[in-house]
């Protein structure tokens, strides 16, 4: 997990999007293959797999890249200090981007289609 942090790592500091997801997908892999759960596993990455775009629209700001890298780093403490509460806080919030993400998505297609929505075309 360590290793495939720091391609995260470098991958965020060349600003290279392309690369920081495919090695932050890599970090999830390895983070949920240290389940003792697999149906837990299997049904992660059935979500992941479907939500795929909108993650990667999370991660296209530097902001966004810094905070995922660093929140990967807090995962790996949290998972060496046997820390089970800190681990769920930082998953937790590690969702945050792409869930915000998804609902201004839903918000800006909402507002597209009410556009062109008359009264006539409501009945």
């Amino acid at each position: 997990l360590v290793a495939v942090q720091r391609e995260h790592d470098a991958a965020v500091a060349a600003g290279d999007a392309r690369r920081v997801f495919r090695s932050n997908q890599r970090f999830h892999r390895e983070f949920v293959g240290l389940l003792d759960n697999a149906v837990l596993g299997q049904a992660i990455e059935e979500y992941a797999r479907r939500t795929h775009p909108i993650r990667f629209g999370s991660l296209v700001t530097a902001g966004h890249r810094e905070r995922a890298r660093q929140e990967h780093w807090t995962m790996i403490q949290a998972l060496r200090d046997g820390d089970r509460d800190a681990l769920m806080a930082v998953c937790r919030d590690h969702l945050i981007p792409s869930r915000d993400a998804y609902l201004a998505s839903q918000q800006a297609y909402a507002q597209t289609q009410g556009a062109y929505l008359t009264p006539s075309a409501a009945i």
